[in-house]
């Protein structure tokens, strides 16, 4: 038995999300963006009274006029969990739960196909007695797990106390025998001593010790110490990562017990963790024969632990607002067609990603383009227009080449995160020669044959309707047409390449020139992209020429970058 989705409704800042949970699952996203409230409804519908007092202060509200509904689909179902086959549908188990505001209650239902069954709550706890849901909080110290009756190792040492003693005690009587030997000699000194002192006359005292304290006292009172590489020290003196992971480990020791599955929810587990231990906790957590019968669910901002599950394994969170509210919660996730739907290869897929840095999970906006290169002269373009990358949360992710834009592009699509996505005309148009410096005029803009190019991966992306059109336009020389056509597609085609259409733009050749100290006679666009193809794409070279000439004078193409750029803030903020 295992959950395979979680649909939630008006519950804190969603408003109706959907996600399909497997063995692991990470949670990402910006801060505030609600990755923690997916946790929060799942312990509030397996752990109603651990959440109840939030409920009740209105914590979990996401209107009064709308009542929170949490639906757990559990599939896999097999015969030691015991469910009446008369709750199962379709080879699953549906169960609903909803919070009443007017009653301050929850209630439960079966729901078979569109039909709702309502359950009381003994018959719920019965069907799910095979399920367990761990939360584990972000707050995972020494003093959370350890202190008295209020750490979690309490809980672990009193539960296995009280199993082992439930048929036959055989602790008491050596705590009795303990408690004798110290009432005839210690006890027996200590009242010698009152009574001798004793200032009103004769009087007799006594020591009583309450047996049955003495035990639980034991237990109240441990240390847990970290024994390695011959050297023991206290989880107190530990470093926190440490501390959290001892953490995580007493909670599981409390909860699990055999023949019961379960779903853990852990608050961003590599707090505190290095790159490798994090690394080194998914591995672990992946392993069946560690953990059997466990999924877990987690919410992170680590990037190493994206990398290491996949992209299949993540659900991102996005914050929004509508009327009403300052913020919604929004939650994607790929798709299991995502691979066919793109005719992906997989393999092809992580090794393109396997050496970028996947903050861009964690971004508001993203600008993809072809080459570093790109993405330096658009962070340049930006700054020029007073459009800071940073305060925006805008990642600009290379491509690496023409044949991997189809990657970032369609996981931004699928996961809905804003994008555009900037391409050179010889993505649509093949080169007049083989190769572009091949392919250059008499004034060094390089020429392109009047057909469609015979393959490229962004046509993937496009209808075969508009593609022919984008095409069609370029040969004739229609380029705002082009522009307009790929508008919907969040894809701006330069007219030429990034650095060319600067070069054959009047005013930013003569910039470029410039700053370049290029001689009267050489201050062409011919010799710019002939003789200095490489050096006008540098960085320290376009920012001194944007710095030199008003934005006014922008190439077309420019124009329209920014123009989309300002756009997408506009529509997602």
């Amino acid at each position: 038995m295992k959950i395979a989705n979680l649909q939630i409704q008006k519950f804190r800042s969603i408003d109706n999300a959907t996600i399909t949970i497997e063995q692991i699952l990470a949670v990402v996203g910006a801060n505030n963006a609600g990755k923690s409230h997916f946790l929060r409804a799942l312990n509030a519908f397996f752990n109603y009274n651990d959440e109840k007092e939030s409920f009740l202060s209105q914590d979990h509200v996401y209107s009064l006029r709308s009542r929170p509904k949490i639906t757990v689909t559990f599939t896999d179902i097999q015969p030691e969990d015991q469910i009446n086959p008369d709750y199962i549908y379709d080879d699953s188990l549906t169960i609903r739960f909803t919070y009443r505001w007017d009653r301050k209650t929850p209630s439960y239902d079966i729901i078979k196909a569109h039909h709702a069954q309502t359950i009381s709550v003994d018959q719920f706890e019965s069907l799910i007695s095979h399920f367990r849901y761990i939360y584990v909080p972000i707050v995972r110290n020494y003093e959370s797990a350890i202190s008295g009756d209020g750490g979690i190792a309490y809980g672990l040492l009193k539960s296995i106390f009280q199993h082992q003693v439930a048929n036959r005690n055989t602790i008491q009587p050596l705590v009795d025998r303990l408690t004798d030997k110290i009432k005839n000699t210690v006890f027996k000194s200590a009242l010698n001593s009152i009574k001798q002192y004793y200032p009103l006359g004769n009087a007799d005292f006594a020591i009583q010790a309450v047996n049955n304290e003495v035990v639980d006292l034991i237990l109240r009172s441990v240390s847990l110490f970290l024994s390695e590489n011959t050297q023991s020290n206290e989880i107190n003196n530990c470093g926190s990562g440490i501390q959290s992971a001892v953490y995580f480990a007493i909670s599981m020791a409390v909860a699990i017990e055999d023949n019961i599955n379960y779903l853990v929810g852990i608050e961003e587990p590599e707090l505190n963790m290095h790159p490798q231990a994090q690394r080194q906790l998914i591995e672990t957590l992946k392993n069946p024969t560690k953990y059997p019968k466990t999924q877990f669910i987690l919410t992170t901002h680590s990037t190493v632990i994206i990398d290491k599950l996949g992209h299949t394994s993540i659900v991102l969170c996005r914050k929004s607002k509508v009327p009403g509210r300052d913020v919604v919660t929004t939650a994607t996730q790929i798709l299991p067609n995502f691979w066919e739907k793109y005719s992906f290869s997989q393999e092809r897929y992580y090794n393109f990603y396997q050496y970028k840095n996947s903050d861009f999970f964690f971004s508001n906006y993203i600008i993809i383009t072809e080459s570093p290169t790109d993405c330096n002269i658009i962070a340049a373009l930006l700054s020029k227009c007073n459009i800071d990358i940073e305060t925006r949360a805008i990642s600009l992710i290379p491509a690496d080449g023409e044949k991997s834009i189809k990657y970032p592009y369609a996981l931004a699509k699928e996961l809905g995160i804003p994008f555009i996505c900037i391409v050179d005309r010889d993505v649509f148009l093949p080169y007049s020669e083989n190769s572009r410096k091949e392919s250059l005029g008499e004034d060094g803009i390089p020429q392109y044959r009047p057909v469609k190019k015979e393959s490229s991966p962004i046509y993937d992306l496009l209808k075969q309707h508009d593609l022919d059109q984008v095409v069609n336009s370029f040969i004739n020389n229609k380029y705002d047409e082009v522009l307009e056509l790929l508008h919907p597609y969040h894809i701006v085609c330069m007219r030429y390449a990034i650095e060319v259409d600067l070069a054959v733009c009047t005013s930013y050749c003569n910039a470029i020139c410039d700053v370049l100290e290029l001689p009267e006679e050489n201050k062409t666009t011919a010799f710019l992209l002939k003789k200095r193809s490489n050096r006008i794409k540098d960085y320290d070279v376009i920012t001194a020429t944007f710095n030199m000439v008003p934005t006014k004078n922008l190439p077309k193409s420019y124009k329209r970058i920014i123009a989309c750029v300002r756009e997408m803030i506009r529509n997602n903020t």
